[in-house]
């Protein structure tokens, strides 16, 4: 057969141009979140960080069951999908970590379907990047763990007054009771705070005296607790923005 050069040519043509663009900057971002995940200084506001807001009024699934586009690894732990399920787990240092949105908001409902076989996980909303600390995240949350007496869907606040409502030991017997999944539905308007694990309000409580951090809007994000072993899965997370 008649050996031709415009073969090689063609090859060689392409890869400058691949080559080129490289370094010109045209790399992919590795992920779409806001830079203070990746180490830089922190922003006040996340809004301000590049977190992306969502559309007010429309109902949205921030896990597609595939794949965490649309979130980012923070600090300890692993995070990866299998079998449809967001799955979260320690690392072999037991470092704490945090799975964190793109989306934020101030006013909103939110949806999830979880399981905790071990260890403590939770719901973060209104957050936000510790200035002091890039990777640590600050704000409300609603309790996810299945242990007894642990206040699944309570309301706690890390790095501020602790609890704000913790269900009973009794409660938290009777919601999980025969369960494998539970259903947590969350509505923040204003300063009123609603919670209900399977149709069961856990918490309804107004804030009087709340703190300033959490009233502006921040990103939603899910914890990997750090010191023990940490088992958390989600099936759905869907958020309703209400600005």
């Amino acid at each position: 057969m008649k050996k031709t050069w415009f073969g090689p040519l063609f090859v060689i043509v392409v890869a400058i141009i691949v080559l080129w663009h490289w370094h010109a900057g045209d790399k992919p971002p590795l992920l779409d979140i806001p830079n203070t995940v990746l180490g830089e200084k922190p922003s006040a506001s996340p809004a301000e960080a590049g977190v992306r807001a969502s559309v007010d009024g429309e109902w949205q699934s921030l896990f597609n069951g595939r794949d965490l586009a649309g979130w980012g690894q923070v600090g300890g732990g692993r995070s990866f999908v299998r079998d449809g399920v967001l799955c979260l787990a320690n690392d072999s240092e037991r470092r704490t970590g945090y799975l964190v949105s793109t989306v934020t908001a101030r006013n909103f409902r939110a949806r999830l379907r979880c399981q905790v076989p071990t260890g403590d996980s939770g719901f973060y909303f209104r957050a936000r990047f510790d200035r002091h600390t890039p990777t640590e995240v600050i704000g409300p949350q609603v309790q996810l763990n299945f242990e007894p007496n642990s206040g699944l869907g309570g309301l706690f606040e890390p790095q501020g007054r602790g609890w704000l409502v913790k269900p009973s030991p009794e409660v938290n017997a009777r919601l999980l009771q025969g369960l494998d999944w539970v259903d947590c539905d969350v509505e923040v308007v204003e300063r009123h705070i609603l919670v209900r694990v399977n149709g069961v309000k856990t918490v309804d409580f107004t804030d009087a005296n709340p703190d300033n951090r959490y009233q502006e809007a921040g990103f939603f994000a899910l914890q990997i607790h750090g010191g023990g072993y940490c088992d958390a899965r989600f099936q759905l997370i869907q958020a309703q923005i209400l600005n």
